[in-house]
């Protein structure tokens, strides 16, 4: 009989048997002997070194599946995150020390978007009082991968003086007339998170390999500048550059795979800098 399998972040669930990761494990870290089949069929037994071979007949195709299985499981989990942001909550935040929330979302790999309402389920479960209102709103596909959709809360405050409540947060601070963005990780929040994933699934969440983005609206008066560094504006990668954001316009910034590691390992990355428009009252 087939294994039954609830995915979170398209992870294995670890109450299945412990050969099957010791198998992918196995797989990934040593070549296969091939040896000829002694049954009827003579098909080729595979071997992995401390692994029971896999035999020929039904159960070949039954171990194989599992193997694959066990790789996918082992292969990380990974996420999609972006805050929407706009010029008049950073300057408020910076200016005032007023901590203002803002909307983001998250996309989470599942294994079908047919299994929407059954897997939103349990990672509502995993979520709960780790990302703020944590709030699913469907699932849908992106070439062939399925995704579970939420929108989140993110905290936007000053850098200086202010704690951090939500999983993601926004940090301002003014310089010289500047705006320096970074963003934040409730390191409490996020290790919270991964023992909760870890103690129901294989692997914990590999940051690192997640996609940070974020989405800065222009919603004051006139045109603003924004400089970026080592990221990709537009999905164009960038070293260093400026860019001007017309009234009303936005622009997308996705953080580098560095700045992604170093927000997981630290705590924050560095995000962007708006040179303040000058304009007449």
């Amino acid at each position: 009989m087939y294994p039954i399998y609830d995915t979170f972040f398209n992870c294995q669930d670890s109450s299945i048997s412990a050969d099957v990761e010791k198998t992918g494990r196995a797989i990934r870290n040593h070549p296969p002997d091939l040896k000829p089949g002694s049954g009827p069929e003579k098909a080729a037994i595979l071997t992995y070194p401390g692994v029971p071979a896999i035999i020929d007949g039904e159960g070949v195709m039954r171990k194989v599946l599992w193997v694959l299985i066990a790789q996918l499981a082992l292969a990380g989990c990974k996420f999609e995150f972006a805050a929407d942001l706009y010029t008049s909550d950073l300057r408020i935040a910076a200016d005032s020390g007023q901590v203002l929330i803002t909307t983001g979302t998250i996309a989470l790999p599942i294994t079908s978007a047919s299994k929407c309402d059954e897997q939103t389920d349990s990672i509502a479960q995993i979520m709960a009082g780790v990302v703020d209102s944590f709030s699913p709103r469907g699932c849908e596909k992106r070439g062939f991968d399925a995704y579970l959709i939420a929108d989140i809360d993110i905290q936007v405050s000053r850098s200086r003086g202010t704690s951090l409540d939500t999983l993601f947060g926004i940090a301002v601070e003014e310089h010289n007339r500047d705006l320096y963005m970074k963003v934040l990780l409730h390191q409490g929040k996020y290790q919270t998170l991964n023992k909760r994933a870890s103690s129901r699934y294989f692997q914990e969440i590999e940051l690192d390999e997640s996609i940070v983005k974020l989405i800065l609206s222009n919603d004051d008066r006139a045109p603003v500048k924004v400089f970026v560094d080592e990221a990709f504006v537009q999905g164009i990668p960038v070293l260093s550059r400026s860019f001007n954001v017309d009234r009303r316009g936005k622009v997308e910034i996705i953080l580098s795979n560095v700045g992604v590691a170093h927000l997981g390992h630290r705590g924050w990355a560095y995000g962007f800098r708006i040179l303040r428009p000058k304009y007449r009252e």
